[in-house]
């Protein structure tokens, strides 16, 4: 294994199938593995019974306690998962609000993570906050700026309104982005925002 494993940020997850059955497993990448499940490229128990969604995803420190907390999982019996994916169900439910130059440093801290991470964005150089306070003002002035966030206040995504060209024919015509958490994507976040 190598050291690099070790330090990547890991989910244990539960899906449900079509026939309510749960399948439990750990990933790397939340929304990559619901995809593959859900497309059949899965697990052979997710093919089988077809799975439909998330059902739960706790975020683990890394791979092997990733894969501790998948064995205590799939000990428990049925009614505790249940009562575990009721929960989160709860919890991850988007809670929307307008955002604020406050909420700065958050937006920032998810926007980079695609800059660092994916293709979404072709910036390469991540932004940093003074840059961001700028354009959450600017954004705030012309648009709206609005936020999802799970019961417990965390930021989930983000969807925002903003000029789509500087030329004044374009006045009127925006472009709208929305990011979302890389735990979140997958989740329905981003049809709500």
């Amino acid at each position: 294994m190598e050291d690099h494993d070790l330090m990547a940020p890991a989910y244990v997850y539960m899906v449900r199938c079509e026939g309510g059955q749960l399948y439990t497993g750990w990933t790397t990448d939340p929304a990559a593995r619901l995809h593959a499940h859900k497309t059949g490229q899965g697990a052979r128990a997710t093919r089988a019974f077809h799975a439909v969604s998330m059902a739960y995803l706790e975020p683990c420190a890394d791979k092997p306690a990733a894969l501790r907390r998948e064995a205590a999982l799939k000990k428990l019996p049925k009614a505790e998962k249940e009562a575990l994916c009721a929960a989160w169900a709860g919890r991850m439910q988007p809670r929307l609000s307008m955002a604020t130059r406050a909420d700065a440093a958050e937006i920032l801290r998810l926007y980079n993570w695609y800059v660092l991470h994916r293709t979404a964005t072709y910036q390469i150089t991540p932004s940093t906050l003074e840059e961001y306070e700028a354009w959450v003002d600017r954004t705030l002035e012309c648009a709206p700026l609005l936020l999802a966030r799970d019961g417990a206040g965390k930021l989930l995504g983000y969807a925002c309104a903003h000029p789509w060209h500087e030329r004044e024919a374009f006045r009127w015509d925006v472009e709208s982005t929305i990011y979302c958490a890389p735990e979140a994507r997958g989740m329905g976040v981003a049809e709500k925002l």
